[in-house]
């Protein structure tokens, strides 16, 4: 029997395209194993529908969020997610990355400093490679602050070219590495959500 698919409403930054695009891969593969185990979500039954964070506040002023049985789905910083944190079930907790559900509304948030330190952050790695395909997981963090030999770097610039040169190695180390770790964590937001909640968050 058709089943017609319900929406879920994802709200993304422009920078977070990927992991849409991941989740979009993963509710449209059609991964259930032909003895009647759901993988995820139940093949057919989940459809994205995607919306800028520009698209959503400019809906949200003029009364519209979509549909009353429609899901939505806060991926990353999304401006007024911080007032939804407080009311929100938090399902999933690790790596710096969680996420929760609070009635039709649903949010992964990230928190890079959970991950300075090269051992944890090799460990982080090491399980995102088992729920997640994207080639970003390849990318690797290459500034660690809290490293010895990292530290030696910075102080060799320092001496080289200066409290400026320094500043501005630093900088680049730190941005860079900020967003390969962002893009990551949100990747396996996306990957734990689907593997484990999101066919209950659909079905509330």
């Amino acid at each position: 029997m058709f089943v017609e698919p319900k929406n879920l409403l994802v709200v993304y930054k422009e920078k977070d395209e990927v992991s849409l695009n991941q989740l979009k891969k993963l509710v449209d593969s059609n991964d259930d194993a032909e003895d009647g185990e759901i993988v995820g979500t139940e093949d057919g039954t989940v459809k994205i529908v995607s919306w800028s964070e520009k698209t959503w506040i400019d809906n949200k002023k003029a009364g519209n969020t979509g549909n009353l049985d429609d899901k939505i789905l806060f991926l990353g910083d999304i401006k007024g997610v911080e007032k939804l944190r407080p009311t929100l079930d938090i399902k999933f907790d690790k790596y710096g990355v969680s996420y929760g559900f609070s009635g039709k509304q649903a949010a992964i948030m990230v928190d890079g400093k959970a991950l300075l330190t090269k051992k944890v952050y090799d460990e982080f790695i090491e399980d995102l490679k088992k729920v997640c395909d994207a080639s970003s997981v390849n990318e690797k963090k290459h500034f660690d602050f809290s490293d010895t030999k990292q530290k030696v770097m910075f102080v060799t610039v320092a001496v080289l070219f200066g409290a400026i040169g320094s500043i501005t190695a630093l900088t680049t180390y730190a941005f860079g590495d900020a967003k390969t770790v962002r893009n990551q964590q949100l990747l396996y937001g996306v990957a734990q959500l689907y593997l484990n909640d999101l066919s209950d968050f659909m079905k509330r």
